[in-house]
Formats: structure tokens, sequence, C-alpha cells
């Protein structure tokens, strides 16, 4: 009877920590994953702004290129001289002008973090953001590009970072030809003003049905002009 009880035990025993293993090991990867990426992130951030000092010192007309990896609901954000906020209409499928859209159309605001200084420009990395949703109905006067005109709001969005790095040592102006990146869903484009932003899935996030899905990995061209940097 001894050896029996002995036996239950040491089966039990094995059971227990067989089946600890088997929650505890894929824990484990997922952390080590999820810790691996968001560093591969942050380094992206970094070199891409090395990448621009690098393209300042060059010649005028001079082309590079830099693939920037961005983890998911995060964003590269610039935010001009003097400006506190990067404003962004998305706009749907309708056309500016027209009082009816087939698309909605929202205007997104994103705050800039309190580490910048507001005599600069200031780039960040947004690995975290809280988000304020207002919804209504009204009619404001936007711009989709060069076209401008009245377009239905259906609702907008403040974004705070709350988890960001930022960087200001530049000496020209960054400017990105399009702000949106990637799929399109329900959306005709993002259009920036007082900066921009490249983003993956952060404005997805903040409960909008137009976005773009972009993937993790973007290739960005950088074109050195005569007082700016284009980014495309």
């Amino acid at each position: 009877m001894k050896q029996f009880n002995k036996k239950a035990i040491m089966l039990d025993f094995l059971m227990t920590v067989l089946l600890a293993l088997i929650i505890f090991i894929p824990a484990c990867i997922f952390t080590s994953n999820l810790l691996r990426t968001s560093e591969q992130g942050q380094a992206s951030f970094t070199q891409f702004a090395e990448e621009i000092k690098k393209v300042e010192k060059a010649d005028q007309g001079k082309l590079d290129s830099f693939l920037l990896i961005l983890d998911q609901e995060t964003a590269v954000v610039y935010f001009e001289p003097h400006q506190q906020a990067v404003s962004v209409f998305v706009q749907g499928h309708g056309d500016i002008g027209n009082t009816v859209t087939s698309g909605e159309n929202y205007d997104l605001t994103i705050q800039q973090p309190p580490s910048c200084l507001q005599d600069k420009a200031c780039l960040c990395l947004v690995q975290e953001a809280s988000t304020s949703r207002q919804y209504q109905d009204n009619f404001k006067p936007r711009c989709a590009g060069e076209n401008c005109g009245l377009a239905r709001i259906q609702g907008e969005a403040t974004i705070t970072p709350t988890k960001f790095s930022c960087l200001q040592d530049f000496k020209f102006r960054l400017k990105l030809k399009s702000c949106g990146f990637g799929a399109r869903h329900n959306t005709q484009g993002y259009f920036c003003s007082h900066g921009f932003v490249i983003e993956r899935n952060l404005i997805q996030k903040s409960g909008v049905t137009a976005y773009y899905s972009a993937p993790r990995r973007l290739a960005l061209q950088l074109t050195k002009g005569d007082q700016e940097i284009i980014l495309e």
C-alpha cells in the first residue's frame, strides 16, 4: 500500500511539473518576442534619426533609403517648430464639397509630448498612447491636397502619447509627401498639417473606420532639398 501511495504521489508531482512547463514555456517565449519586437522598433527609430542627420550633411539632391521598422499600434510623429500637435484629416470615400458622402471623414489630433521644446522641430516614436473620442455629424472646411471645401466630419479623436522617445537635434525640416502607408481601408488618404505621422495601426486603434494598414517594415526614400529633407 505504501509503495502504491509513493507512486501515486510521484505521478501527481510529475503531472504538476509538466503542466507548469506547458504554461510557463510559451509565456516566456511570448514575453521574449514582445521585448525583442519593442527593442527592434526603438533601435530602428534611433537609426532613422541618424540617417536623417547623415542626409543633412550630404549634397543637395542626394537620395538615400531607409527601412523603418514599426511595432503594432506605434507611430513616428514629426512636430513642426512652435506646434503643439499634428492634425490629420482622414478622408473617407466621399468627395470634398459634397453634402453626401459614401465614406466617413475624421479629424485626428496627435498631441506633442511634454519633452519637446516649442521652438524646435521634434521627431518622436510613440509607443503607447491614450485616446479620447467625440462623435459628431457636421460640416467643416477641409483640404485633401489641393482640393479644398466642406467635408462632413463624423468624429474627432485626440491621441495623447503616454510612452515615447523624442529627438530634436535636426538642422533641416522634414517633409513627408504622403501621410498614408500600406493598404487602404475605406479611405482616400490621410492629410497632415503642422507635421506628419508615419503609423502602424495607431489611427485604427483610435476607433475610426477609415484608415491605412501599414506593414511592419516600411521602405522610405530621403531626398536632400534646399532647406528640407523630403521623405516618401
